[in-house]
């Protein structure tokens, strides 16, 4: 008798106009929201790729300096740019990756500089940003 009046009550409002659209609704802001992230996470991903072939590119360029002692020299003071990988499970969820930095620097003696406090590191390598970094 209970499972027949739960079952009329679930029915009844399953059957409504109102049920319907509420649920195609979530339904569509759902694939939406997947969708963003996915966007989002493929944006993030090409961005450290290429910034890992720049910083292989620089570190090539530095190694194929003629003398060793130049090679040291022009790597310590140049730095080097570290790019943080993007976690592959970063579409589901954006959390507090947003406030990471996108890179370090590593600079002479272990010094490092993230790219949050210095928003140019990426781009021109911390020349055109003239604060902490240089």
């Amino acid at each position: 008798m209970l499972a027949r009046i739960i079952r009329k009550e679930i029915l009844s409002h399953i059957l409504t106009l109102r049920f319907g659209v509420t649920f195609v609704l979530f339904i569509v802001l759902v694939f939406a929201s997947i969708f963003v992230s996915v966007r989002e996470h493929e944006r993030s991903k090409s961005e450290y790729n290429a910034q890992m072939r720049v910083s292989r590119q620089k570190m090539e360029e530095i190694s194929r300096e003629e003398q060793p002692m130049d090679r040291i020299r022009r790597a310590f003071r140049e730095g080097r740019i570290d790019p943080l990988p993007v976690s592959d499970l970063s579409w589901l969820s954006q959390g507090l990756q947003a406030g990471f930095p996108l890179a370090f620097k590593t600079r002479p003696w272990g010094r490092r500089t993230s790219s949050a406090d210095c928003p140019a590191i990426l781009s021109s390598g911390c020349s055109a940003c003239r604060t902490s970094c240089t």
